[in-house]
């Protein structure tokens, strides 16, 4: 086993979270330690919805407090108590000053060998930058994605005083197991088992894929009637949003997933089971369409006629004749990926007085599946026979057809 000192896995692997410290007391003037100092923090919700929550299990929990470097007396483990999504307070930390203190969320008992590890363990092997040790290195990997965990700065709790912790939880998951491991360029598919009354983090590794990629798509099918409970977490234990589920075909889906690594699943089953997991990169898809003829001076909007972009064949509106006033057809611009598309510009070129166009105010995003309509009209300004060839410009983020150009013509006659 790497013997790497804590502090290099909170920076570099991220297994632990700096808590973010409002303290409600002073450095100075500490009472002594048994007086009645109040640490108080709230454990944040399970996910259920986009922007909600950390990376906490569900339901009950049981919570352990190691101090480190206490400022008098040795170092200790408090606990367990038993939280549930809700403000915790305790006045079982001694008042002092301290370097830092570890706040461990298990999903489950955590077994005598975990609790060894967690007390046992130096505070050197907690904090030092020089120092090797082997605890915290244990302690992750016998975790196997069974606790989320945060660490807070240097703080001082102070007797008859409140001192509030917030807390930024992340979970602890082994890099031998508890992993799920994509080796290759997206699209991926692959399986994996839960066992029975499984209530824990998987931890997704996603260092073979492209850093490139600015979104990616999770579908995760499983097979038993009864669904689990999943979600999602990005590298810093922050949530990624709900999961859609589709009953018919056991299968939940995310395409606005912001490219991370790792990822940490949550799953909430009391079945065992197997899963299989499609990861794909998830990107917008420009596709243009336009009617297909012309009755009269109408377009017939009821086909239409996908059109390729710098089209050979330019896309007639018709020919105006003395009489007529106007051929107007109105183009569709259609997502047909799995994020929103950001249209930048829509623009016309070539044009003259003869040709109007009633063109949307960009930038503009068309959500995945959706569409927009504008209108481009040949006009009648006066009785002067010719043809003419104009094209709309339409520049989105699309990652294979960044600009999309509509080459048009028509014509009038005396």
């Amino acid at each position: 086993m790497d013997h790497r000192p804590i502090s290099r896995v909170i920076s570099a692997f991220s297994f632990l979270l700096i808590a973010i410290i409002s303290a409600a007391c002073s450095l100075g003037g500490l009472d002594p330690a048994g007086s009645d100092a109040v640490l108080s923090f709230t454990i944040p919700q399970l996910a259920r919805a986009p922007g909600a929550g950390r990376a906490v299990f569900s339901g009950g929990m049981t919570l352990y407090i190691r101090t480190i470097g206490a400022s008098s007396g040795p170092s200790g483990v408090y606990g367990p108590y038993a939280v549930s999504d809700s403000e915790f307070s305790t006045t079982d930390i001694p008042a002092g000053s301290y370097d830092s203190l570890a706040i461990i969320v298990f999903s489950e008992t955590p077994s005598a060998t975990i609790l060894s590890t967690l007390t046992n363990a130096t505070d050197a092997e907690f904090l030092a930058d020089d120092k090797t040790g082997t605890s915290l290195e244990n302690f992750k990997d016998l975790c196997d994605g069974t606790a989320a965990a945060s660490m807070t700065g240097a703080i001082s709790l102070r007797g008859g005083t409140k001192t509030k912790v917030s807390v930024v939880l992340e979970p602890l998951c082994s890099e031998t197991t508890n992993m799920i491991t994509f080796d290759g360029p997206t699209p991926l598919t692959l399986t994996w088992s839960v066992p029975a009354f499984t209530n824990r983090f998987y931890r997704i590794d996603l260092s073979s894929l492209s850093s490139s990629a600015s979104y990616l798509g999770m579908q995760i099918t499983h097979v038993n009637t009864l669904a689990p409970v999943l979600a999602l977490y990005g590298e810093r234990g922050g949530s990624l949003g709900s999961f859609s589920y589709n009953s018919a075909d056991k299968q939940f889906s995310h395409n606005l997933i912001p490219y991370q690594n790792p990822l940490y699943l949550y799953v909430n089953s009391s079945i065992a089971e197997s899963y299989s997991i499609y990861l794909y990169e998830s990107v917008p898809n420009i596709t243009v369409s336009g009617p297909t003829t012309f009755a009269g001076t109408t377009a017939n909007t009821s086909s239409s006629t996908e059109l390729s972009s710098n089209n050979t064949t330019a896309y007639d509106l018709g020919c105006l004749y003395s009489g007529d006033t106007f051929h107007s057809s109105t183009f569709t611009i259609n997502n047909d990926g799995t994020r929103p598309l950001a249209i930048s510009s829509i623009t016309m070129s070539n044009a003259n007085s003869y040709w109007t166009t009633t063109l949307p105010s960009t930038p503009i995003s068309i959500p995945a599946g959706s569409y927009y309509d504008f209108t481009v009209t040949l006009t009648l300004a006066s009785l002067v026979s010719g043809t003419w060839t104009p094209s709309v410009t339409i520049n989105s983020d699309d990652p294979d057809t960044a600009t999309f150009v509509i080459n048009l013509t028509g014509s009038m006659s005396s």
